[in-house]
């Protein structure tokens, strides 16, 4: 199966190709193997040899952890394939992280990646493709990736996901807690402020970790100079807002609370107090940890960190890899009380 996944990619046979390889079965009677499928030879060789040269909307808080392991259901013109968890990882997994990231970073992003797709099988452990797209997982195909990864580099880079896969196989991460067991929610963000979040005792695994890598991450800094009139039209043009003018956005404009990471919770413009996610929104920010300050008659907002602060760090973990940590300690160091559970060969 890997050698035919690896001429899926590297063949441009039809432009559906997709960047997974299929069970061999369909729903309907209509029965053909991948070969059949895409007019592939059955041995192809490694990926290797036949190369060409990156929280809150997943309920519960615990999930159950499943029987055997989940299928996808993908629609490609009239057919409808179902697709192994194991086969898709590869392809979902190039979306979340950078490619040049440690080898344990993105294998701890596999595990965190394979619970989800256990949370959102239903109870006969079928995946809608649609599912997916709600979550902002999206399959990618060979020009997607390579455009992403640059052409050259494609192949190194789509085996170093498939590598992190393989190495992980069936693992998923769950609490092993006081009260309830279960799948955790796989918060992950690029790269948080130097430290993570807590989110409350619907989510008890989450710990605030040191995580001084962070700031080493590419985006980590985001600074952003804007006329105070801009600023309180973009504010003004939020759902459900209260009409601002800049004059009165320079005299109101305050963070009344924030939390122990730093991120803003609450923050005053005008006569509204809105929620920190939603200014950041009207600023266009990768995180809800910002501040303002003025200058020469404008605003000057600087922005941390790259995602929510919740849960798994990238940036962080990949610069704890280079110290020797294995990606079970990155787990542990980011999520408390979760152990790694092997639930399928």
């Amino acid at each position: 199966m890997r050698r035919f996944l690896a001429a899926l990619f590297l063949t441009a046979m039809i432009p559906y190709v997709v960047t997974l390889a299929w069970t061999g079965r369909l729903d309907s009677e209509d029965v053909a193997g991948m070969p059949e499928l895409f007019g592939l030879p059955e041995d192809t060789g490694d990926l290797k040899d036949a190369g060409s040269g990156d929280g809150s909307e997943w309920t519960p808080a615990l999930g159950k952890i499943p029987a055997s392991e989940p299928v996808v259901l993908l629609s490609r013109g009239s057919r409808e394939y179902k697709v192994s968890a194991e086969e898709c990882l590869p392809s979902l997994l190039a979306g979340q992280i950078p490619k040049d990231y440690g080898e344990e970073t993105k294998k701890a992003q596999a595990v965190l990646l394979r619970t989800g797709l256990c949370l959102l099988a239903d109870e006969s452990g079928r995946i809608q493709e649609n599912q997916l797209s709600e979550k902002g997982i999206e399959f990618m195909d060979r020009g997607e990736l390579e455009q992403l990864w640059g052409e050259t580099e494609f192949a190194s880079s789509y085996e170093a996901m498939l590598e992190a896969v393989q190495a992980t196989k069936g693992e998923v991460a769950a609490y092993s807690g006081a009260f309830e067991d279960g799948l955790i929610y796989p918060f992950y963000c690029r790269a948080a402020t130097g430290k993570t979040r807590t989110l409350g005792e619907a989510y008890p695994y989450l710990r605030q970790a040191e995580s001084p890598g962070d700031l080493k991450a590419d985006g980590f800094l985001t600074i952003l100079t804007i006329s105070p009139g801009e600023l309180a039209e973009r504010i003004s043009a939020l759902p459900d807002a209260a009409p601002v003018s800049g004059e009165e956005l320079l005299e109101t404009l305050q963070i009344v609370e924030r939390d122990e990471a730093g991120y803003v919770l609450q923050i005053q413009a005008g006569a509204k107090t809105y929620g920190g996610e939603e200014i950041r929104e009207a600023l266009r920010f990768p995180s809800d940890c910002y501040e303002f300050s003025e200058y020469d008659g404008k605003l000057q907002a600087v922005c941390r960190g790259i995602g929510d602060g919740y849960g798994f760090s990238q940036a962080g973990a990949n610069e704890l890899e280079k110290e020797g940590t294995l990606y079970q300690e990155l787990l542990s160091h980011y999520f408390q009380n979760v152990e790694i559970l092997k639930i399928w060969e």
